[in-house]
């Protein structure tokens, strides 16, 4: 089957008993043919019988690219000084909402209105510091919020930003709210903490959905296998193995005090939004690749049984973006993702030649990611679990990306005619087997080569003071020469 003759992701239920998964895949692409089942621009959920588990499965060519009327309003009491002031709030959040445009390839576009707001905070607290700071309680803002969006109409954002005081929950550097069908999604940002360089595309991300504003993405967690001791030593930065045995020996979620951190993600402003400072290129995506998929409908997903089979995967419009693997439900990975339904691969562009750089071009260097998703696609996990994986064009090398025993594969990716692609090998094959043991040999060596750069040089032990020399008699030299 070609990429294209797939439009769905899910796995047989109680509604088609006694389909196996590649007869069900093969029931939606028959369903394909005769009536595509899609939505465009902003509208409500799509029909109880179209089944959604998995990334945002209704793909849809014709999607209609969503206009979003942000309302920004700065908020700022006249007599109380200012954090940022309205140039940089504003050249910040256009700056934002235009890589949100370029990353989506103007899936999501946005009318900016501006407004200023002098309303007085209305309530108070005590600093750790004994001194009094004002701040605005989340009923107040909720009526400021009530004004605006009156002027803007439903198909609206309204986004407070906070430039002259605190809010009540001051352990958070923004919040998107959305209570559900039938009321508005907004946002408040405090600009006081000084909040992470990405806030805005954050926070916005968290409403933005094919599907109507409201319930957008979540955030962007990283499993590795950096290890340490009970000293915080380093013992382990990188491994290679099967996703079964990475976790039973201690590969897990990068976590702080035993709380896993839900931020961590270099890939996503979703995850790691403090990653996305102005100096770092415009040019690259400010959502990852299964954030992606989700907020296009345009993008071709494929959604796989793990059997073996190469897959080209580009940011080009009309060729394959992205491919899916369902999870059982006694998977390794559920140990620390309880909820994680699919495994996500994509292409992950690592850097570009400059800011006018296409995602598709050779200029982009790219990578394929590994994630695992739930939530109907909107929360993910990157694997990061590979040491080896850049992909250089003209190289013939392949490299191990992912291998599950439960799924009995191995996922390597390479560089062919068509550009950055995956490949799936079975585990239990000779081929398969060789990979793993090769990926594992080389991994364990560079390995080895980090941790011994980050050991603190021994320092020489110091020599004793030369004593002046003594005869020493000729019966002896033999007992001296062995000593030295």
């Amino acid at each position: 089957m070609t990429p294209q003759e797939f439009f769905a992701c899910s796995t047989p239920d109680e509604k088609h008993p006694g389909m196996s998964r590649r007869e069900f895949v093969k029931y939606l692409v028959a369903a394909a043919t005769l009536d595509f089942l899609g939505f465009g621009g902003i509208s409500s959920d799509s029909p109880d019988n179209i089944p959604t588990p998995g990334v945002h499965q209704e793909r849809n060519p014709q999607f209609s690219p969503v206009t979003v009327n942000l309302g920004v309003v700065t908020v700022a009491a006249d007599g109380l000084a200012r954090y940022d002031g309205d140039d940089k709030i504003r050249r910040d959040i256009a700056e934002q909402t235009t890589r949100i445009t370029h990353t989506t390839s103007g899936a999501y576009r946005f009318n900016i209105a501006l407004f200023n707001d002098n309303t007085e905070p209305d309530s108070s607290r005590q600093t750790k510091q004994g001194t009094t700071e004002a701040y605005y309680s989340n009923s107040q803002l909720e009526r400021i919020a009530d004004n605006y969006h009156a002027k803007l109409g439903e198909t609206s954002i309204v986004m407070l930003v906070i430039d002259c005081a605190g809010i009540e929950n001051n352990k958070v550097g923004g919040e998107a709210i959305y209570k559900g069908e039938g009321f508005y999604p907004w946002i408040r940002i405090p600009t006081g903490d000084k909040p992470a360089s990405g806030v805005y595309a954050h926070e916005i991300g968290h409403l933005l959905s094919p599907r109507g504003l409201g319930k957008g993405l979540g955030h962007e967690r990283v499993m590795n296998c950096h290890l340490e001791d009970a000293n915080g030593k380093p013992t382990q930065l990188y491994a290679v193995d099967t996703i079964q045995n990475l976790i039973s020996s201690g590969c897990g979620l990068i976590n702080y005090d035993g709380t896993v951190d839900q931020y961590a993600s270099p890939r996503s402003v979703m995850g790691n939004s403090g990653a996305y400072k102005e100096e770092t290129p415009e040019g690259l995506p400010i959502y990852s690749p299964p954030n992606i998929a989700f907020l296009d409908p345009r993008r071709q997903v494929v959604c796989i049984e793990p059997e073996p089979g190469m897959y080209p995967l580009s940011y080009e419009p009309g060729k394959l973006f992205g491919v899916e693997i369902m999870l059982p439900k006694d998977h390794a990975l559920k140990q620390i993702l309880p909820d994680a339904d699919t495994l996500f691969f994509g292409p992950i562009v690592q850097s570009v030649k400059d800011e006018n750089t296409p995602f598709e071009s050779a200029d982009a260097q790219k990578t394929i990611g590994v994630f695992a998703t739930w939530n109907d696609g909107r929360e993910t996990a990157l694997l990061d679990i590979s040491l080896f994986r850049d992909i250089i064009p003209g190289d013939n090398s392949e490299n191990v990306i992912y291998a599950d025993e439960q799924l009995n594969i191995v996922v390597v990716s390479g560089y062919g005619d068509e550009g950055e692609y995956m490949r799936i090998i079975e585990l239990d094959t000779p081929e398969g087997r060789a990979a793993l043991a090769e990926a594992r040999q080389r991994t364990s060596e560079r390995n080895q080569l980090l941790l011994d750069a980050r050991r603190p040089a021994r320092r020489p032990a110091r020599r004793p003071a030369r004593r002046p020399a003594r005869r020493i008699p000729r019966k002896d030299s033999r007992a001296i020469d062995r000593k030295h």
